[in-house]
């Protein structure tokens, strides 16, 4: 099953470890690496990560059966043989959702897993009300205007 835990000691990543933790390294910095490039080859992630092409390529399979990347067409051809298949973030696997509550205004916004603003609610921030149920009515207004499954 995939996991992806931060390894963390005392607020600083831990170096080391067990042959799971580093597995989740590895697959963490192929996620990092597809994020910032927004699109590579198998041979891109083993070159930018220094692992061998046999491990980025069992990394990949397992982040592409988790749903968290995906093979998104051929790339250029370099060299002989056959174009390399890119690899890319799948931007529905997984959603982020951000609230900020002011003194003036509430603003809510979900992203996807590529960065992109899928949906935002701001209203003025009610006069009345603890800050729980603020915090309440601006999720549910935001996921009110999220279509879900799209």
């Amino acid at each position: 099953m995939l996991e992806l835990p931060t390894q963390r000691n005392n607020g600083r990543r831990m170096l080391g470890g067990n042959a799971n933790q580093l597995k989740q390294m590895n697959l963490r910095m192929v996620l990092q690496l597809l994020r910032q490039h927004k699109m590579l080859s198998r041979a891109d992630l083993a070159r930018h990560t220094g692992l061998n092409t046999s491990t980025t390529s069992s990394l990949a399979t397992e982040l592409i059966e988790a749903g968290l990347i995906r093979e998104c067409g051929r790339g250029i051809l370099t060299s002989a043989g056959r174009p390399p298949e890119m690899l890319e973030l799948s931007p529905d696997a997984c959603y982020a959702l951000g609230v900020y509550v002011g003194d003036i205004y509430c603003l809510g916004v979900i992203a996807d897993l590529g960065g992109q603003t899928r949906a935002t609610f701001r209203t003025a921030t009610p006069m009345t009300g603890d800050p729980s149920s603020i915090l309440a009515l601006v999720i549910v207004r935001l996921l009110l205007g999220f279509p879900l499954g799209s």
